[in-house]
């Protein structure tokens, strides 16, 4: 923010923390769990971990805030599962506390890592029914970014771990369905409109079909969430409106950053611009509507702080 000096400004008020406008924090954690659509290489660890250490919770990172080891006993004390449609906020307040309270209520799902090789998302009924009480019984985060990053972020990643070394050596074949890695479903699915895949339901046993009717449901859900965030493409607003809302400092979320490898993919030939460009339709117009809401709450959130700057006893205060 330092190249900024009206956000130099603002990141200093709401690093006082403006409780009037915060989410609501109650006992050790938080008022209603915290909901977040993970999509991988958008952010997710480090959000998982930024939270966790401000609000003092104990996690195995291994699971990146995921549910997945308490789901079981969630459903026996609830009788639903956290992730139902129909669950309220007192079930799900009620089940994370008797579960994984030291936790503190954060919910992740990352149906991507977890059902990688599977031709649909399962338990997306949520998004069947935006008005569900789903939406409201928990405070909902999305996570986006640029698809042609997000998909290196990929590779880099498994390039780093060498479990697919040959990434390093063959850049031009990166978008080929007939190669030998490239066109095994778990990586070829991971560049054909993978936001828009967590978004709409059976979208991803189609996900080359971006049709209208498809992006009208895919930026529905994008609006039913509380927050998005995209730390990559908009991180001065996102990081601002994490913190003026979760009390979380920028600097707890850099610090959590995946490992960087130092491996440097090249930017796309015009070929290949072209070539992602028609697989991600529906996940570019959708990063373009969810930056739309991004940059908008970031806006409400320096009018409200330009208005409270400007207000007769806020300045008698500072003189």
């Amino acid at each position: 923010f330092e190249n900024d000096p009206e956000e130099v400004l603002l990141y200093r008020f709401i690093s006082k923390g403006d409780k009037k406008n915060m989410t609501v924090l109650s006992g050790p954690h938080v008022h209603k769990p915290i909901y977040v659509e993970h999509v991988m290489k958008c952010g997710g660890t480090s959000l998982c971990r930024g939270l966790s250490e401000h609000f003092g919770c104990t996690q195995n990172f291994k699971y990146n805030c995921r549910l997945e080891t308490i789901e079981e006993s969630f459903k026996e004390i609830v009788g639903k599962d956290w992730w139902d449609a129909k669950i309220t906020s007192k079930e799900a307040q009620r089940g994370l506390e008797k579960t994984v309270y030291s936790r503190c209520s954060l919910a992740f799902s990352e149906p991507g890592y977890m059902q990688r090789n599977s031709q649909s998302f399962k338990n997306m009924d949520r998004y069947n029914d935006l008005q569900s009480s789903f939406w409201d019984a928990y405070t909902t985060v999305l996570l986006v970014r640029d698809p042609w990053e997000r998909y290196l972020s990929h590779l880099e990643k498994w390039s780093f771990l060498s479990r697919f070394p040959v990434f390093q050596a063959a850049p031009d074949n990166i978008l080929s369905d007939s190669h030998e890695i490239f066109g095994l479903f778990p990586v070829k699915i991971l560049r054909q409109n993978f936001i828009t895949q967590h978004l709409v339901p059976e979208f991803r046993k189609h996900p080359l079909n971006c049709t209208d009717d498809i992006l009208h449901i895919a930026k529905n859900a994008v609006d039913r969430f509380d927050f998005v965030f995209d730390f990559s493409g908009l991180p001065k607003e996102s990081l601002s409106i994490l913190k003026m809302k979760f009390g979380v400092n920028a600097a707890d979320i850099a610090k959590n950053s995946s490992h960087i490898t130092g491996l440097v993919w090249p930017p796309p030939t015009k070929e290949q611009k072209i070539r992602f460009s028609l697989m991600n339709e529906c996940d570019y117009q959708i990063l373009v509507h969810a930056h739309k809401k991004i940059r908008t709450m970031h806006l409400e959130l320096k009018s409200s702080f330009q208005g409270k700057q400007n207000d007769p006893k806020s300045l008698q205060k500072r003189i």
